[in-house]
């Protein structure tokens, strides 16, 4: 449940957006050694389906651009599963 992500140095990160209708926060006993920080995720939910919004910063666009290439790694949840966005 990584909803931020550090590469190279550079911030991947969850944003608001006009559409979101709800905030997950990280659970209680989240294990910040064990899995990373985990900050708020804004999220739209509507009609069974659960939209984020995520900023690249411009490094990592650029990688986007040539490697063109996202993972994403989902750790087991209740609600929309927490998810780490990366780029390689």
């Amino acid at each position: 449940m990584v909803r931020y992500l550090l590469v190279w140095g550079v911030e991947m990160y969850p944003v608001k957006f006009d559409a979101a209708n709800r905030v997950l926060s990280p659970p209680e006993d989240w294990d910040v050694d064990k899995y990373g920080m985990c900050s708020d995720l804004y999220i739209q939910t509507e009609d069974g389906i659960c939209k984020s919004c995520w900023r690249l910063s411009f490094v990592e666009a650029v990688k986007l651009i040539f490697k063109r290439k996202i993972y994403l790694s989902i750790v087991s949840g209740v609600t929309q599963p927490p998810v780490k966005l990366e780029l390689r």
